[in-house]
C-alpha cells in the first residue's frame, strides 16, 4: 500500500543564506608561548568541556562564513606549549591545567572584533593525590580589525592572560585553595558558588582592573581617579565616567569599578551600574539593533551581545536590553537570549495532516527516540554538537530515511520527506519559496505543535 506522505524537515539556523557549511581548522603548529619568569611547569593538562572541537563560529568577508573547529586535541596542543615556554626545573610548583571553557567568535558590527572566552583551573595536588584548586582564572580577550581574525594566536593571547592573573595572585597570596573532588577534576563545571561576588554584601570602592578581580572582590585602591556621575534624560538611566584626577581624559581600559556602594561595568565607552538578582548581577545598556543578519553572525546568534555591542552605533535603531553576567567568562549575557555557547541547530519535522494513516512516525537523533510524530503536527528541537556530527533518523514500520547534521549556525534547510519508489522514505531539499510556505502554514496555525 503506498501512503500519501509529506513530511518537512527544517532547519532553522537564523539566517536565509544557502550555502554549504565551512570549516575553518585551527592549528598551533606555529605558535608559542610568551610566558616570562614562570613559577610553576605544567605536568598535566586535562580539557573537561563537552564540545572540544567545535569551538565557535565567524564571519568572512568574500565567502561563506565558518564554524571553527580544532582538529588536533587542545590538551595536547596546549601541553606542548607549556613544556616549550616554561620546563619542569627543580623548586617549580607542578600545576595541573584545566580546560573548563573555551568559544571564540567574531563580529562586524562598528568594526571587525574577536573574542575568546577562556576558563582555566590552576590545580596541584598532595603525594595522597588529594587535589586542590590552586586558582580559577577567566578572559574574556578582545581584538580588534586585522587582530580579529587571527584566531590561533587570540587563544593563545587568551591562555597567556589566564597564566599572568594566576601568577598575579600568586604573589600577592590571594588564592582559592579549593579542595576538588576526582569528580570535579574532571568535570567541566566550574565552582560559582564560591566566588565572592556573589555571597559578599559590601564591595570597598576601587578599581576592578579585570573580571576575575571583581568576581573575587579584590577591588584595587587608586586615589588617581573620580566618578563622573550622568543620567540619560532620554530614559533616565544613569551611567558614569572614569576620570583621571586633574585631567579630562577618561579612563576605559579597566573592567569595573566600585564607589562603595554600588559597582559599574565598563561597556566601551561608559560604565553603567549592576545589581544582585537571582545570584548573578543585571544591568541595562543600549545596543544596536541591525536589521542585517550578517552583522552579527556570532552576536545575537549565540546570545553574546555585550561587549561586542554595546555601545550603540546608531541611535534610531537602539533598544535598552536587559543583560547578565556570565560568571564563567565574564562575558555580558542578554537575558532575553541567553542561548548556549555551543555550536548548535534548531530543527523542525513536520508531518502533512494528508496522511492516510494514523500511526506515528518515530524521531531519532543518534539514535535516540526523541518523538512519536502523528500526521497534521510537527516537532522541534535542537542539536548541540560536541565532536563530531549527529544523525537524525526517520522511522516508519519497518521503513528508515536518515540525514547527517552538520555543525551549521548560518543555513536555513528545509526537506522534504516522501515515500518515493516501493515506499521508500526519501529526504529532498525544498527550496525557499517552498520553505516559505511551509513556515506560512505553521505560523497561521495550521500545524499542531507536538511532543514538547
Amino acid at each position: 500500500m503506498k501512503y500519501k506522505i509529506l513530511l518537512f524537515v527544517y532547519f532553522s539556523i537564523l539566517s536565509t543564506k544557502l550555502w554549504a557549511v565551512h570549516y575553518e581548522y585551527i592549528t598551533f603548529d606555529k605558535e608559542i608561548l610568551r610566558i616570562k619568569n614562570a613559577n610553576f611547569y605544567v605536568e598535566q593538562v586535562i580539557d573537561a568541556r563537552e564540545s572540544q572541537m567545535y569551538i565557535g563560529c565567524a564571519p568572512r568577508n568574500g565567502r561563506a562564513d565558518v564554524v571553527l573547529t580544532l582538529p588536533k586535541p587542545f590538551a595536547t596542543d596546549l601541553q606542548r606549549l607549556f613544556n616549550q615556554s616554561c620546563p619542569a626545573a627543580e623548586g617549580l610548583t607542578p600545576i595541573t591545567i584545566k580546560i573548563n571553557h573555551l568559544f571564540v567568535y567574531e563580529n562586524l558590527t562598528n568594526g571587525r572584533v574577536g573574542a575568546v572566552e577562556l576558563n582555566l583551573s590552576f590545580i596541584t595536588h598532595n603525594d595522597q593525590q588529594q587535589y586542590t584548586e590552586l586558582f580559577n582564572a577567566a578572559t574574556n580577550y578582545l581584538s580588534k580589525g586585522h587582530d580579529a581574525s587571527r584566531d590561533q594566536r587570540n587563544i593563545l593571547n587568551a591562555v597567556e592572560q589566564c597564566v599572568e592573573q594566576y601568577q598575579r595572585r600568586t604573589n600577592i597570596n590571594q588564592l582559592n585553595n579549593t579542595p576538588l573532588t576526582t569528580e570535579q577534576l574532571n568535570s567541566n563545571s566550574v565552582l560559582l558558588t564560591k566566588y565572592k561576588c556573589l555571597s559578599d554584601t559590601d564591595f570597598a570602592a576601587g578599581l576592578y582592573p579585570n573580571f576575575i578581580d571583581f568576581r573575587d572582590n579584590l577591588p584595587i585602591s587608586n586615589p588617581n581617579y573620580t566618578i563622573d556621575y550622568r543620567t540619560d534624560f532620554k530614559d533616565n538611566s544613569t551611567f558614569a565616567y572614569l576620570m583621571q584626577k586633574n585631567s579630562n581624559k577618561k579612563i576605559e581600559d579597566v573592567w569595573g569599578f566600585s564607589d562603595g556602594k554600588n559597582v559599574f561595568i565598563n561597556l566601551g565607552n561608559r560604565y553603567v551600574p549592576m545589581k544582585k538578582e537571582n545570584n548573578n548581577f543585571v544591568f541595562f545598556n543600549k545596543v544596536y539593533l541591525p536589521n542585517n543578519d550578517d552583522i552579527m553572525v556570532a552576536g545575537i546568534l549565540f546570545g553574546l551581545v555585550g561587549t561586542l555591542v554595546a555601545t550603540a552605533v546608531d541611535a534610531n535603531n537602539t533598544s535598552t536590553v536587559k543583560f547578565q553576567l556570565d560568571l564563567v567568562s565574564g562575558t555580558p549575557l542578554n537575558i532575553s537570549d541567553n542561548k548556549p555557547k555551543q555550536i548548535q541547530s534548531s530543527f523542525l519535522l513536520y508531518c502533512s495532516k494528508y496522511s492516510n494513516t494514523d500511526e506515528p512516525f518515530d524521531v531519532y537523533l543518534d539514535d535516540v527516540k526523541l518523538c512519536a510524530l502523528q500526521s497534521g503536527n510537527y516537532f522541534v528541537s535542537t542539536v548541540g554538537f560536541k565532536n563530531q556530527p549527529s544523525n537524525l533518523c526517520l522511522k516508519y514500520k519497518d521503513r528508515e530515511v536518515c540525514k547527517v547534521l552538520e555543525p551549521n549556525p548560518f543555513e536555513r534547510i528545509v526537506y522534504l520527506c516522501r515515500f518515493g519508489s516501493k515506499d521508500k522514505l526519501v529526504m529532498d531539499k525544498l527550496n525557499i519559496q517552498m520553505q516559505k510556505s511551509v513556515m506560512t502554514d505553521i505560523k497561521e496555525g495550521r500545524i499542531k505543535k507536538t511532543c514538547e
